[in-house]
């Protein structure tokens, strides 16, 4: 390999890492006597042969603890997100219970709903036959099976399909 390298030549002429690293290795003194690239770098020469990279470092371990400060704040939010909603939950459960009547648990549900979750609305379903409380939903024989599905696992999701 020649003494000079030429780094301004087209990208695709075929100029690799393995190449200009053989190079660098074989002409330290180019990079050392470069001040203003060591400094661009974050780097410093101290000696002849003594490159520090005590800055560069020091900045990659300032970046590092950035970004996990900055994933650990999110967490928190998510935590105390999830707190509040635990809450909640638990506020909106002693208020259903507190109905006296199948209408108000009705009423109630659906209050709660709006008023502490921010959704349109609740209701209470109950499959047919038989009389449906006043303010429930009534539903044909099997249609709890086909939406919650029959193997007794819950379903989450924007909404059900088929309830008007």
């Amino acid at each position: 390999m020649s003494t000079s390298l030429d780094l301004s030549s087209d990208p695709a002429a075929g100029l690799h890492w393995p190449q200009v690293r053989a190079w660098l290795e074989d002409h330290a003194e180019h990079l050392l006597d470069d001040r203003a690239l060591l400094e661009e770098l974050g780097l410093a020469a101290t000696g002849r042969n003594v490159v520090d990279f005590g800055r560069a470092a020091l900045a990659r371990l300032e970046a590092v603890a950035q970004r996990e400060a900055g994933a650990r704040k999110l967490i928190e939010e998510i935590a105390r997100a999830n707190f509040a909603a635990q809450t909640q939950t638990h506020v909106a459960a002693l208020d259903l219970m507190e109905a006296q009547s199948h209408a108000e648990l009705a009423r109630c549900l659906d209050a709660v709903t709006q008023g502490r979750f921010g959704l349109a609305g609740a209701a209470v379903a109950i499959e047919k036959p038989g009389a449906v409380p006043f303010g429930w939903k009534a539903l044909e024989p099997g249609r709890v099976d086909a939406l919650l599905g029959e193997d007794g696992l819950h379903w989450l999701g924007p909404n059900f399909t088929g309830l008007s």
